[in-house]
């Protein structure tokens, strides 16, 4: 019998590589399809092992137990994962969502956090929608997690540390005052535009805080920094 799991990623891995832009020189084909699909595939299977039907996928439960997130962040995580909204996440829904996360381009990421903050799917967020995520996330960090987040804000830019960016709440309200102007809502061009132009504070506080609290950051650093020193070493440098 075919593996369910393996068919799914191998769709995956043909759909990803046409619709990803790689956010990195060192994030080619050959990283993505030899290095971190065979890594998201084995964290999927041990998920799947633990969920009550593991032909549908995984199970919100064990999702929400395995990516170490605050509640609420950790809710939108798994809807904006949940495609097809069944409550579980297939291969191909998993796994494409961790290469939005740790693979794309910096475009492709703002997309994904706007789907987090879309709580009502209409393709427009408000600054309650962006506050609610916001005052759910810890704001203390230790040594460690400052210098994974150093390594994502060299692909995406900011600040070195969320406290840096983001102080208090009432600062944060402040800003999305000014980046709002006025208006009820936003849709994605100009959370987009709001991002680029003015301020990628929106964007980098869920970012930073995934790259931080999912449990694959720490082996996708260390797989990554392997392969750099394995290709450096192929070109003779």
């Amino acid at each position: 019998m075919q593996d369910d799991s393996a068919s799914d990623s191998n769709s995956v891995s043909q759909t990803d590589l046409q619709s990803l832009t790689f956010s990195e020189a060192t994030q080619t084909d050959d990283f993505k399809m030899k290095v971190c699909l065979p890594y998201f595939k084995d964290i999927y299977k041990d998920l799947c092992s633990r969920s009550d039907d593991k032909q549908k996928g995984v199970n919100k439960i064990s999702f929400l137990d395995y990516c170490q997130l605050p509640g609420l962040l950790a809710e939108r995580l798994f809807a904006v994962l949940d495609v097809d909204n069944d409550n579980y996440l297939s291969s191909k829904e998993f796994l494409s969502g961790l290469l939005r996360i740790y693979c794309s381009v910096f475009d492709q990421k703002m997309k994904f956090v706007f789907d987090i903050y879309d709580f009502d799917k209409d393709n427009f967020i408000t600054q309650t929608d962006i506050m609610t995520i916001i005052t759910c996330m810890p704001v203390v960090r230790g040594s460690s997690s400052q210098e994974r987040e150093g390594k994502f804000t060299q692909e995406g830019g900011g600040a070195t540390t969320f406290e840096e960016r983001v102080n208090t709440l009432d600062e944060m309200t402040q800003v999305l005052d000014l980046c709002f102007e006025g208006k009820t809502s936003i849709n994605f061009a100009e959370f987009s535009s709001i991002s680029e132009k003015k301020t990628s504070d929106m964007v980098l506080a869920v970012l930073s805080l995934l790259r931080e609290r999912l449990p694959c950051s720490e082996n996708y650093w260390r797989y990554k920094r392997h392969y750099e020193m394995h290709m450096r070493i192929l070109a003779g440098d």
